[in-house]
């Protein structure tokens, strides 16, 4: 490595104008910089860390973004025996990522920074690990020759790097759910074999229903069953960019200590390693935030060792093999003591009227709990019949659900944007009758189409957790949650123009929200 990086001159095809030649330069200058980060492993693999460290210093002050020298740098330190640079070197690596792209370090550098702390034998180098196994001598024996205790040595493999532990807090006001989390943790927690279903699991719902705090919730309550690691991943799903399979892959092998330079580039080839990483492994992966059944398939490890939980919006039906819990809203019970837990019980108790009524309106949201919860606790000056009295006015109750960057109307709007346009306008168009159940045939004459395309569009968004699907006498009737109907008449009104009246509006606010509303 080090004669054929010798070979390189100056800029690659320097003085070509051809404007093919800049992307086949930026090609090759990439290769040229993974050739030297290659050469620099193998140069700390050596016991060459010292005479590294100038180079390093070097590169870094040329390429401060690039990460993978950074680590290399951090570990050549560590070696020797300068651990406060090291460290003072993440830092520093840390401030220039945040300070150029408002980013935080790599999971594989904040994974070193934690052995740096720990001092975990993975830092060591191939030549300090064979040294430290070395056998040693024994005692002369009669004769004058010596012999040498021996021990057993075990085949040579690759540098193990510390099982990946990235499992964000789960939440510490985390209330009710406690049988949806034990029938998750039973099944996870249990010993192989398993069934199939046993190894997957979808939780699912509607925006805000706490569908996250779940998955962390168990995931914390049974990762002492997975030593091989615990991986939590953002898919984006809700976002206007779903993270790319072949990224998540990307990111999920570095997160088991592939290096970068070892991943490879083409998605299929990323999907084979990521197999093979976790061939008879026991790990936990919770994928948080799926979109749909594409993103999830290629990241599903094939052992029955690894488990993997999933949260979506959408149940993922045709994922094969799998279980799913789905979240209904909380009960008026639930609710209560979920806001009580969060505003505070002097607050609730010194008005209980008005917090049965800021409950009422957030309609078993944990979401809506919450931002309540957090906005009293903000607001402490203020009675909380105020705020009651404001969050049922219907023309501002979403316009009060909303907090620093937590908010009711914002979550709903991101997931709006994600429906197909037919189910958007049914959406819109099921919120015009008001609380009430909802036959298909009505919201056929409300769209203007046949009943069977209506059933389907609605059928469609009842999977999705849009709405309600309710038994009834003559077919299957359709009932939105209160805030969902709210936030979806205010689109009725900004996309029609209109509010067609196809049954009675007599209902009130108050009368809108149920007991149950699942």
């Amino acid at each position: 490595l080090r004669r054929a990086l010798a070979v390189w001159r100056g800029v690659a095809l320097g003085g070509v104008c051809d404007p093919l030649a800049d992307a086949e330069r930026d090609r090759l200058e990439e290769e040229r910089l993974v050739t030297l980060e290659r050469r620099i492993d193998a140069d700390l693999e050596l016991g060459r860390h010292a005479a590294l460290i100038p180079e390093l210093i070097a590169l870094i002050a040329a390429d401060p973004l690039r990460e993978g020298l950074r680590g290399q740098l951090m570990t050549a330190l560590y070696r020797s025996g300068r651990q406060a640079d090291a460290l003072a070197a993440y830092r520093a690596a840390r401030a220039t990522l945040a300070a150029e792209l408002g980013l935080e370090p790599s999971a594989e550098l904040r994974r070193l920074q934690q052995a740096l702390l720990t001092g975990h034998p993975s830092l060591l180098s191939r030549t300090a690990r064979s040294a430290r196994e070395a056998p040693t001598a024994g005692p002369p024996r009669r004769g004058g020759t010596t012999v040498r205790a021996t021990r057993p040595t075990a085949p040579a493999r690759a540098e193990t790097v510390p099982p990946p532990a990235e499992l964000p807090p789960a939440p510490a006001d985390f209330t009710a759910r406690d049988q949806e989390v034990i029938r998750l943790a039973t099944a996870l927690a249990g010993h192989r074999p398993r069934r199939p279903d046993q190894a997957v699991h979808v939780v699912t719902g509607m925006p805000g229903i706490g569908k996250t705090s779940v998955a962390l919730q168990t995931a914390h309550r049974v990762k002492r069953s997975y030593p091989d690691g615990q991986i939590h991943l953002d898919l984006r799903g809700s976002g206007p960019r779903p993270l790319d399979p072949a990224e998540a892959l990307g990111e999920l092998l570095r997160l088991v200590g592939v290096a970068p330079h070892r991943i490879p580039a083409d998605p299929d080839g990323r999907a084979r390693a990521w197999r093979s990483r976790t061939a008879d492994s026991r790990l936990l992966l919770v994928l948080d935030d799926a979109a749909d059944e594409r993103g999830v398939r290629p990241l599903l490890p094939v052992t029955d060792g690894c488990a993997v939980l999933i949260t979506s919006r959408s149940g993922l039906y045709a994922l094969e093999g799998v279980s799913r819990t789905v979240l209904a809203p909380l009960t008026p019970p639930e609710s209560r003591a979920l806001f009580t837990r969060l505003a505070g019980t002097s607050l609730t108790d010194s008005e209980p009227a008005a917090a049965a009524a800021v409950v009422d309106a957030c309609a078993g949201l944990p979401l809506a709990l919450r931002v309540a919860g957090a906005k009293v606790m903000a607001r402490p000056h203020l009675p909380l019949s105020r705020y009651a009295d404001r969050l049922g006015d219907p023309d501002r109750t979403l316009a009060e659900l909303a907090v620093a960057d937590l908010s009711v109307r914002d979550r709903l709007t991101d997931a709006y944007g994600r429906l197909a346009p037919p189910a958007r306008r049914a959406l819109r168009f099921l919120s015009a009758p008001g609380p009430h159940p909802v036959e298909p045939g009505t919201v056929a004459r409300l769209l203007g189409t046949g009943p069977e395309e209506a059933d389907d569009l609605l059928a469609d968004l009842a999977s999705a957790h849009w709405a309600e699907a309710l038994r009834h006498p003559r077919g299957p009737a359709y009932r939105l949650h209160p805030l969902v109907r709210l936030f979806a008449q205010g689109m009725l009104a900004a996309e029609e123009g209109s509010v067609p009246r196809v049954l009675p509006q007599h209902a009130s606010w108050a009368a809108t929200r149920t007991d149950n509303t699942a």
